[in-house]
């Protein structure tokens, strides 16, 4: 059986490169490893999760330009493994290159930029609020994730030495999740928990802020007004004349700095609050006029383009899946308490078969007399 902890970066045949690390020989990384293995997960566009705790993908993409702006409803952590993303978290940009982790929490709006230089690889783990809740049990774990947002420290930079230890234990992950071997999910759990534990002890004192990229002062007020009036009149006629700016300008200017007009921003953002207030329980028409569309029809027809079914349709599959994953939920408590209980019982009957045993053998080796006495 291989193992993986035994892979080391293998030397190439290429010159001695000047990278971020320091002068180094360029390497074929552990995570070459994976792709060989064949670990890689076709790209896909779902935003949902599937898993109870943790959903694991590793990524390799050579065509892959841009992602589009998007949030979820879990934590999302992206180490990135090589390629240079730009990737814009609430209107600030940040530049990744390798050795870099992101960490995403719930509805922060994000999306990727990737220059077509080489090969975008990355390992993309999400992190479900319950399963951040369990682990922040422990201080440390709510320390480190309450840094993630309040305030938020969105991408951090490790060194080459931690950042291989935390590829390792990623690794080990991917191995069992295709290998369904003698207790595969511990090892999972187990592997993410202790990678965990590594960025949360480092986080702090060895590890470098990647700083937000430099960015006009005017995008910035743009998007905290945005955000703070998705109600209200946000056409590109309103909001240039309350920057006291031309249009064409204002326009210019947030295309060039977010990679998409500010009526498709607009919209995305428009939709996603109408999601988050229609999955509550809010009425459409009202979770509709209340996130900026001036008629229903409107509001219909733009969701109907982004997700693919009616808003109604829509809620209703989500809630069918929470259902389902509290039933699942519900479901493995249930068996690990029957199985506690079946160990107990086996446990007591192999106690008590042992002092039978353990009594017939006394009264063996006593005397015929005496063991008739007993």
């Amino acid at each position: 059986m291989e193992c993986l902890y035994e892979v080391r970066p293998v030397r190439s045949n290429v010159a001695i490169n000047h990278g971020r690390y320091g002068p180094r020989l360029d390497t074929i990384w552990i995570y070459t490893y994976f792709m060989k293995k064949n670990l890689t997960t076709p790209f896909s566009t779902r935003q949902t999760m599937q898993k109870q705790k943790f959903e694991l993908f590793f990524y390799s993409d050579k065509k892959l330009s841009h992602v589009e702006m998007h949030n979820h409803d879990f934590f999302e952590m992206t180490i990135f493994l090589s390629g240079k993303v730009h990737l814009s978290i609430n209107g600030k940009r940040y530049t990744c290159t390798r050795g870099d982790i992101a960490i995403i929490p719930p509805g922060v709006v994000h999306e990727n930029a990737i220059e077509a230089t080489e090969n975008y690889e990355r390992f993309v783990i999400w992190l479900s609020k319950e399963y951040i809740a369990e682990l922040s049990t422990s201080a440390d774990f709510k320390k480190i994730f309450e840094a993630a947002q309040n305030p938020p420290t969105y991408v951090k930079h490790f060194e080459f030495a931690l950042f291989s230890t935390m590829c390792q234990l990623v690794g080990a992950i991917l191995e069992e999740q295709v290998r369904f071997g003698f207790g595969s999910r511990e090892i999972q759990e187990c592997s993410l928990a202790i990678m965990l534990l590594w960025w949360s002890r480092y986080f702090f004192d060895f590890t470098e802020e990647v700083k937000p990229d430099r960015q006009n002062v005017l995008i910035n007020g743009l998007l905290a007004y945005i955000d703070d009036h998705l109600g209200e009149d946000l056409s590109l006629d309103s909001l240039a004349a309350k920057f006291f700016v031309s249009k064409y300008h204002l326009s210019h200017l947030f295309r060039s700095a977010m990679g998409t007009s500010i009526h498709q921003y607009v919209l995305k953002k428009r939709l996603r609050a109408a999601s988050a207030a229609v999955l509550e329980g809010t009425d459409l028409n009202k979770a509709a006029v209340d996130c900026g569309f001036e008629e229903y029809s409107s509001f219909y027809r733009a969701f109907c383009r982004e997700y693919g079914m009616s808003p109604s349709k829509w809620r209703a599959l989500q809630m069918e899946r929470y259902a389902e994953l509290d039933a699942r939920s519900t479901k493995s408590r249930e068996e690990f308490l029957q199985e506690n209980e079946e160990n107990t019982a086996s446990t007591e009957n192999r106690n008590s078969e042992d002092d039978s045993s353990d009594r017939g053998s006394i009264l063996d080796s006593l005397p015929s007399d005496a063991a008739s006495r007993i």
